[in-house]
């Protein structure tokens, strides 16, 4: 016969692990080296927009004299317009403003390769310098967007801190490159050296004749010139992502990690959310609530003493399969609901998650409370023997709400609901067992004490038959003369 409060603690189990298994987090992939070089690129853009030097002092006049000197304008710089340049701060977005912003922001990115080839990185560019000086505290872009100077390097000298002159930046075509860094070199105060594409340059630094790069020409007039070439790995295509990734933080508030994180998840929560998905997600739902509710049945008959129930084992387990099959589906129910409603996927799949979790553990508390009440109804439980356990299962109920959110998964879930339930059940039948064995001791005791009180009555009549043949004893021989009795050889 089905013991229906096991089948209630059974169900209820099986609620629970359905609560918890609905809330176990998507496995997304690792971060991309690409969004880890994007990241890069953009903490670097966050930081050049620090002022070049904060501070007021000779560093400070010693770089807007730079910065002055340095000027592609007609008209100069005045010196004060050069040293609110160099202690004022930069806007993020005036990086991607002009009819060509990816040449602002490849500066970013040389910048970054050279900041962290000083810091002792593997160098990402072809003819990178033979020898890294170790006074390079900081590397900069120059804050006068006409500057001959792309980049400014500041180094740690006995006097200071100086900021020096660096090179240009370039990119484009072959033959944009190719006279831009010619006539460079043939112009004072812009220096020879070029930060370009590294498919522009050789591994000795030559200039690569190639399709994408230079024609032979454009080699040999570079070489004329006295050109020296840097190639920065992947420097277009990395200022062109820079470009997107501050247009994105604009709109999104987001770092390119932080992005790519977001578009994973999405796409993970769609996966999980179409159809192959939810029925993935069902059947191991319905599986582990199944087996759990099974265990649950089994322990607790085990610890009733009583013989197993194959058919009410099975009974429990197909009833926590529905649950757990079930609450998959309202998943997916209030998922499309909330989507629907425009909330964003992440927030629709966190709103659905949480209300078919509540609802699983409501189903599963009241289910425990009505298997109580239904003890104390039978009798096989006192009122105060009743609450106490019904509080102990409404904490184990509402366990799912709270462990998934620290890390804790469905095994360990199981394990809790599966141990508590054998321990309550263990518990109860040890108290039914000590009461049956007190009420026993009773009733012997009060057979022994029938039995005590028919010995006496037995006795009492004993006694007076005893006296009745004294007194007719009396009556015949008369009354004794001598009662001591004496031993007669």
């Amino acid at each position: 016969m089905r013991n229906p409060t096991d089948l209630r603690a059974a169900a209820s189990a099986g609620a629970s692990i359905a609560a918890a298994a609905i809330q176990q987090p998507l496995q997304t992939p690792a971060q991309s080296p690409a969004a880890a070089v994007q990241a890069l690129d953009f903490a670097e853009a966050l930081y050049q927009t620090q002022p070049l030097v904060p501070w007021a002092g000779r560093e400070t006049a010693q770089a807007a004299q730079l910065v002055a000197e340095s000027t592609a304008r007609v008209r100069g710089l005045l010196p004060e317009t050069a040293y609110r340049m160099v202690t004022s701060p930069r806007d993020l977005f005036s990086f991607i403003t002009g009819p060509h912003p990816s040449g602002k922001t490849a500066e970013i990115v040389v910048a970054a390769e050279f900041r962290d080839l000083h810091a002792g990185a593997e160098p990402r560019m072809h003819n990178g310098p033979r020898y890294v000086s170790s006074n390079v505290v900081d590397v900069r872009l120059s804050p006068d967007t006409a500057s001959r100077r792309d980049l400014l390097f500041q180094v740690r000298t006995r006097d200071g801190v100086l900021t020096v002159a660096g090179g240009q930046v370039k990119t484009g075509s072959g033959q944009y490159v190719s006279e831009s860094l010619i006539k460079m070199a043939q112009t004072s105060g812009y220096g020879r050296t070029g930060y370009v594409d590294a498919r522009f340059v050789n591994l000795d630094g030559s200039p690569r004749i190639a399709p994408d790069a230079f024609t032979a020409n454009q080699a040999q007039r570079l070489r004329e010139a006295g050109v020296q070439l840097r190639g920065i790995l992947d420097l277009e295509e990395r200022a062109r992502l820079l470009v997107e990734n501050i247009v994105g933080h604009g709109e999104d508030g987001l770092d390119p990690v932080a992005r790519e994180e977001l578009v994973r998840l999405r796409d993970d929560i769609a996966a999980a959310y179409g159809l192959g998905g939810v029925a993935d997600r069902a059947v191991g739902s319905a599986a582990s609530a199944a087996a759990t509710s099974a265990l649950v049945s089994l322990m607790m008959q085990a610890a009733s003493g009583g013989r197993v129930d194959m058919a009410q084992v099975a009974h429990s387990a197909a009833g926590a399969a529905v649950w757990g099959a079930g609450s998959v589906a309202a998943d997916a129910l209030v998922y499309e609901a909330a989507t629907g409603m425009g909330l964003a996927p992440e927030v629709a799949r966190a709103v659905a998650q949480r209300t078919v979790a509540v609802g699983c553990c409501v189903i599963g508390v009241v289910s425990d409370a009505l298997a109580e009440a239904n003890a104390v109804r039978e009798g096989r439980a006192t009122v105060m023997d009743a609450l106490s356990a019904g509080a102990f299962k409404t904490t184990m109920g509402l366990l799912p709400l709270v462990m998934p959110a620290l890390g804790v998964g469905v095994p360990v879930l199981a394990a809790v609901q599966i141990g508590g339930r054998w321990a309550l059940a263990a518990l109860r039948n040890s108290e039914a067992s000590l009461a049956r064995t007190i009420a026993e001791d009773f009733e012997v005791a009060a057979a022994l004490e029938q039995r005590m009180e028919r010995m006496g009555e037995t006795i009492s009549h004993l006694q007076d038959e005893c006296k009745e043949t004294d007194r007719l004893f009396e009556r015949v021989m008369g009354p004794a003369r001598n009662r001591q009795l004496r031993l007669v050889k």
